[in-house]
Formats: structure tokens, C-alpha cells, sequence
């Protein structure tokens, strides 16, 4: 039953959601209240926006919403070799406010979603359950509640003080990314501190007023 979606594993999705794209049969039919309503060749499939697939995301652990797949093929098109508007389809999404398929990703989904390579695809875990899913998905809940957006005095704070050795305190992983930016501005691109600073707070005030956040764009960019 393609609409008894209660019942069904990410791994279902992401190859109905393959076949479909394959045979060029997949479209949105609707899209509200956080669903979306895929018309699969003469079949129709209601689901959630942030249901995990099992194709995992380089650099962290997690998965590739079934919004994120469906949004990355009609964006990215389904003709062979056709790789060259990765960078439009990335501006597109972050406009959107869509999760992004990362570069180290991008060209194996086109390869796996198109059929062009085998079935065995190193990114996709073929035993990933809903249990697995719902464990996971608490874990990261977990995490969510005392990884706190930095504010601007924790940005000032955390760029001017040494990084805390993780083996003796909890680091937040919003703190190393502000440490990871700056260090990087200073030393590959010979910034000086304060010139640094002022960059970093730049972009995380641009993503803010964009509608991102620090966990955004480490979990998901």
C-alpha cells in the first residue's frame, strides 16, 4: 500500500523515489501543512517533508530528508552527465530554506537517484528501520538542548578566549565552529584577530537574518 505511510522505512522512500525518477515519473502533486504528496507513475504517496531516507550525509550522523532528495533531482534534472548546476541548485535551496546535498554528496545521489550506478552504494544503509530512525532522531533531540545558538557576547567571548581542552569540560559544537572559522580566516587567509571576528559575526548575522542558525548550518551544511 503506496499511502500507508506509518508503515514504511526510509529505505522504502528513497527507492520508490529512485524507480520513480528512473522511469521519469516522479512530480509533487502537494505540498502543506509539513507533507508532501508524491504522484509515483499512477500511484500517489502522502508523507512527511522531514522524512529520513536512508542515504546518509558525509560528516555527520544523519540522514537525507525525503524533501531534500525530491527538491536536489527536480532542481539538479534527470539527463545523463547533467552535474554542471550544482552551485545554482545550492543557491536555490538555501533561498528556499531546503537542506542542502552536500558537495561530497552530490554527484553519488545523481549517479544512485539515475540508476547509473550499482545498486550497492556506499552512502545508503539498506538495514536503517523506523526504530533506528526514531533512535536517532532522539539522540539529536538530546543534543539540540544544550547546543544553544550562540548570541553576539558568546561569539565576542568564544573568538577571544583559547578553546577548552573536550577532555576536561563540554565543548558546544557551536563554539568549535566559531573557533574553526576564525582560526581558519587568521591562518589561511592572514587575517589579523579583530578582522577575523568581525567576519565570522558578518556571516552568522547574515544567516540569522536569513533565517538560519549556527546548528543549521553545522548539522545540515
Amino acid at each position: 500500500d503506496w499511502t500507508s505511510c506509518q508503515l514504511l522505512t526510509p529505505a522504502y522512500y528513497l527507492q520508490v523515489i529512485r524507480q520513480s525518477n528512473i522511469e521519469q515519473e516522479l512530480l509533487i502533486v502537494d505540498e502543506s501543512m509539513g507533507m508532501m504528496e508524491l504522484e509515483l507513475g499512477c500511484h500517489k504517496l502522502k508523507i512527511k517533508k522531514n522524512q529520513r531516507t536512508n542515504f546518509r550525509i558525509t560528516g555527520i550522523q544523519d540522514y537525507y530528508s525525503v524533501e531534500a532528495v525530491v527538491f536536489f533531482l527536480q532542481q539538479m534534472g534527470n539527463k545523463e552527465g547533467n552535474t554542471d548546476h550544482y552551485e545554482d541548485y545550492v543557491r536555490t535551496a538555501l533561498l528556499q530554506h531546503k537542506q542542502v546535498v552536500k558537495e561530497k554528496d552530490y554527484r553519488d545521489m545523481l549517479g544512485y537517484m539515475r540508476g547509473a550506478t550499482d545498486v550497492v552504494c556506499r552512502q545508503v544503509r539498506n538495514k536503517f528501520d523506523r526504530e533506528d530512525c526514531v533512535q536517532l532522531e532522539e539522540l539529536l533531540q538530546e543534543r539540540m538542548k544544550w547546543d544553544v545558538d550562540s548570541g553576539w557576547e558568546d561569539i565576542n567571548k568564544d573568538l577571544e578566549c583559547e578553546l577548552p581542552d573536550p577532555k576536561e569540560m563540554v565543548v558546544s559544537p557551536n563554539m568549535l565552529l566559531i573557533h574553526k572559522l576564525g582560526r581558519y580566516l587568521m591562518y589561511d587567509y592572514n587575517m589579523g584577530q579583530l578582522q577575523a571576528k568581525e567576519t565570522v559575526m558578518m556571516v552568522v548575522n547574515m544567516l540569522i537574518q536569513e533565517g538560519y542558525t549556527l546548528n543549521s548550518l553545522r548539522l545540515e551544511y
